[in-house]
This record gives structure tokens, sequence and C-alpha cells, in this order.
């Protein structure tokens, strides 16, 4: 066991060396960490000079204070997840959410280039990028399989080793060519300071958290949600509701935003307020047949649009 994984209580145990068990290195270890942790020389001789019955009086003060101590971090992390749920508790909008692909981030030759490896694999012929557009936005099993639809693999036959050679495939480099949006950086950096921001991913939860967090840093969104086994793929609109209820907002005060059709049938079976934007993977008109709400053709409009929606009754 490494030395700084002992609590107080048992670095002063070593310290003092009571069953004469301890090595000299040991004990000048276990000294170290005790300095380091703010427990001072005065502190460890006189423990040292104290008979059984002294120590064990100190020992005791040592784990008050311990306990003090571990109280007083706990209460810092409740602390800073109170801020989190209430940034913004006097607004309107009290929460928003975003898909990934296509919507904060250019993820399409991240997914062309894993899929296309599958159909060369198979002898077929790769597809071009642009047609990704179309096959990603549900998951990346059914982009597979809607490539080698579209590659002449009509009956489905390297579906399954398809998807599992896929996916190993973009675990390798889920990133790249992975890229923000232009002024989406700058736009989401200004959004976090006046309300909590999160994502709500197709993709597996473990492969949405890294994408995420390399493109935009750790702890840049107040929440990440991919697909597991207890949050479905959308359209299944439980991803995002998880999120609305983690950060302390009811549906009605959340803004949704994605660009495809599967995006928008999430957020309005979740009841928030569903905006398309147009920067992404699908057009216009698909965003309108799937009743968006609103549609924004730039990044910077989404800062527009939450100041609007607060300022309404």
């Amino acid at each position: 066991m490494k030395i700084k994984e002992y609590d107080t209580n048992e670095l002063l145990m070593i310290a003092n060396n009571v069953t004469g068990e301890y090595t000299d290195k040991k004990v000048r270890q276990a000294k170290l960490e005790l300095y380091r942790r703010g427990v001072d020389d005065k502190v460890i001789a006189d423990i040292m000079e104290e008979k059984e019955e002294a120590f064990m009086k100190r020992l005791d003060a040592a784990a008050l204070a311990e306990q003090a101590r571990l109280d007083k971090k706990r209460e810092k992390k409740e602390n800073r997840r109170t801020k989190e749920t209430m940034k913004g508790s006097q607004n309107m909008i009290k929460a928003c959410i975003f898909d990934l692909d296509g919507t904060i981030a250019d993820t399409v030759e991240s997914i062309a280039h894993a899929v296309n490896r599958v159909l060369e694999h198979f002898g077929l012929v790769p597809r071009p990028v642009e047609a990704f557009n179309f096959y990603a936005g549900d998951g990346f099993d059914l982009a597979v399989e809607r490539a080698l639809k579209d590659a002449g693999d009509a009956e489905l036959n390297y579906l399954q080793e398809g998807i599992r050679l896929g996916r190993a495939w973009f675990n390798e480099d889920p990133l790249y060519h992975v890229k923000p949006y232009p002024n989406m950086r700058e736009t989401l950096t200004a959004l976090r300071e006046e309300v909590p921001i999160a994502v709500c991913s197709n993709k597996p939860h473990e492969a949405a958290i890294h994408v995420v967090e390399s493109v935009y840093g750790p702890g840049f969104f107040n929440r990440i949600q991919g697909q597991t086994a207890e949050i479905p793929r959308k359209p299944s609109p439980i991803g995002a509701l998880a999120i609305a209820d983690a950060l302390g907002a009811r549906p009605e005060e959340c803004l949704y935003f994605g660009d495809t059709n599967t995006d928008m049938q999430t957020g309005n079976a979740a009841g928030m307020f569903t905006v398309g934007v147009t920067w992404g993977f699908r057009p216009r008109q698909e965003l309108i047949d799937n009743h968006a709400m609103e549609l924004l053709d730039r990044p910077e409009e989404i800062l527009t649009l939450f100041h609007r929606k607060n300022q309404e009754k």
C-alpha cells in the first residue's frame, strides 16, 4: 500500500511506530506525508514522546481533524453541485442541451473514415463523405447498415461483422478530423456563463465523453450523456429528460438543439423547446418537416435565442 493511500490516523500510528513493525524508511515516509497534509514537526515530535495513553488522545483529536477535513471537502463538492444546478435559476431557460455530431462538432469525417474501412474490408466501394450526412445521426450501427446497403450489400450479409470491425476501427481514432464548428466554442463559452449546458448524444457514453472532452476540454459542459443500457438511443427522450433532471430544470425550461430529424423528435418528445441547426448534417426541410420550433443558421444565434426566450413570460 502506497504511503499516500493511508489516512491521517494510520500515518500517525506509523510515524509513532507503536508496534515496532515499521522500518525507519516507512516512518520517515509517514512523517513526510503528515507534513504534506499540514501536520507540523512539533505535533509529530510530541506524539513521538508521549506515552500510549496520551498518544491515543492525540490520535482521537487527529481523527476529528481528519473528519473535519473530509466534511469540508464534501461540503465544497456539494456547494459546487448546487451552484451548477442553480446557475441561471433567475432565467426562464434553466438548461441548454445540445446534440453532438453535426451540432457542436463536425464529426462526419470520423464516422466516414471508420465505416469506409468496413466497406473496403468486404471489397465494397467506399462512399463519399457527403453521404454520411445522411448515414449518421442515429448511432454508429445504423450508419454501418445504411452504408452497406448503398454499397451493394442489400441483404446485409456483412452487417454484424461490419459493426464489430467498424466500432473497433472507430475507437482507434474517434477524433479523426473532428473539429468544432466556426464560432461554436466562443458561443458556448459565453452561454455557459449564464446557464448550464449539456450534451445528449447517440454515441456510446464513454465515446461521447471522450470526443466532447477532447474537443472542448474536461468540465466545459455540465453534463455529457451518451447511449447506455439505461439510456436508449434517441429519439427516445429519456437521455434529454435525465439531463434536465440532473440540472434541476423542468423540460419546458430547456432548449434542445440538434441537426437531424432524430433530434427534432427527441426534443419534442421530451417537451422541450426544440431548435434545428442548419450547419449540421441534414437539410433545412428535414428539420421543418419534423417540427423544429425554430431554425438557426449560425452558432452565434444560439445566444440571441437564449436571451430572447428569457424575456418571454
